[in-house]
């Protein structure tokens, strides 16, 4: 019988949620569908969202946790020019955006880091960074570009430091790639404007993106960063609360197994 982290909300006005471990009962595959026996899950903060009851979308009690995975197909419900049971597959998130660069068609070089990361980065051949907790880490991180302004900032924080880059970091008519708001909310002011700084938000991509991903990284031979592996669904809460810290440098991953 497969299990799963699945959100259990808590009853009454201070309700909160939290992730339970349950047995689940074997899905039928309607057509064009397949089952993946999965090995392994990496979490992301979204997930810390969603325990807090933090969420953009309707999240159901029972909801299971976990957004990216890796397993093997254990059954095809329509035979498949391209898969076949027992492929190692990799799972893509979402849903309702096959090939449309604008967003879906169903609707229904420089990393601000702590000192630890930072060193680590370099090490993997990043050029330099700043710690973003210090006071006035951008004067940091311009003396390590000599004073050359960036042309692009990825940005999964935003809070207080997105004024910041806007009208310090970013060179003007530069790009401001945004994909999350950990550190707080993003605010545009009329500087960024005055500044001809463009905006673009990020929600992953389509399927087909998510496919020329898979092929440049077999290509290239990347291999993505695990910082830390738990070994069994019981290790859940431990993940979460590691993963809370910030500690922690690339990818943490749960595996369903113990061994």
């Amino acid at each position: 019988m497969p299990s799963a982290v699945v959100i259990k909300h808590a009853s009454g006005p201070d309700a909160r949620t939290s992730a339970k471990v349950v047995d689940l009962v074997t899905p039928t595959l309607a057509e064009n569908q397949a089952l993946v026996q999965v090995d392994a899950v990496s979490l992301n903060h979204r997930d810390l969202w969603l325990l807090r009851g933090v969420s953009y979308h309707a999240i159901r009690d029972g909801s299971i946790i976990g957004s990216d995975g890796v397993g093997r197909i254990a059954r095809l419900s329509t035979p498949s020019n391209r898969l076949k049971v027992n492929d190692r597959v990799v799972v893509m998130p979402s849903i309702g955006w096959n090939d449309d660069p604008r967003g879906p068609e169903d609707e229904t070089q420089y990393f601000l880091l702590d000192d630890a990361k930072i060193e680590k980065a370099i090490q993997l051949g990043a050029k330099g960074g700043a710690n973003y907790k210090k006071e006035n880490w951008e004067e940091d991180l311009l003396k390590a570009t000599k004073g050359a302004l960036i042309d692009v900032v990825i940005d999964g924080a935003s809070g207080a430091n997105a004024p910041i880059i806007l009208s310090k970091v970013l060179h003007q008519g530069g790009f401001f790639v945004n994909y999350g708001t950990t550190a707080g909310t993003l605010e545009w002011s009329m500087s960024a404007v005055g500044r001809n700084v463009e905006l673009k938000a990020s929600t992953m991509g389509s399927r087909k993106e998510f496919e020329a991903m898979l092929e440049f990284v077999d290509k290239t031979k990347i291999r993505p960063i695990v910082s830390d592996v738990f070994k069994g669904l019981h290790k859940a809460h431990s993940a979460f609360e590691h993963l809370e810290t910030g500690s922690q440098f690339g990818k943490v991953v749960i595996t369903v197994k113990e061994n």
